[in-house]
């Protein structure tokens, strides 16, 4: 049996806006599997009775760009925050 909340977690969604090593890149999807996967929450969590939250690691500028919008559309309501220094990259 599923925990009632299961989290999904995203690394970086897209091209990255900055150079990332070889490994990383693997973590990145591309925006539109991104967005099919959003727009299915709601079907998941009837099928499966659970709650389904989105959380993004590392604070990535495209978790700001194409995140947020795309959670926005789906609930109309997000908490959002994200790290103001990543690896010496300047925030958004």
């Amino acid at each position: 049996m599923l925990a009632k909340t299961q989290v999904l977690t995203f690394h970086g969604i897209g091209v990255p806006a900055v150079p990332v090593s070889p490994e990383e890149s693997h973590y990145f999807v591309p925006i539109e599997t991104y967005q099919r996967t959003i727009e299915r929450l709601p079907a998941l969590e009837q099928k499966h009775g659970v709650k389904l939250e989105i959380t993004f690691d590392d604070g990535n500028l495209s978790d700001y760009e194409v995140g947020l919008p795309a959670l926005w559309r789906r609930a109309g309501q997000v908490v959002f925050s994200f790290w103001l220094h990543v690896s010496g990259q300047r925030a958004i």
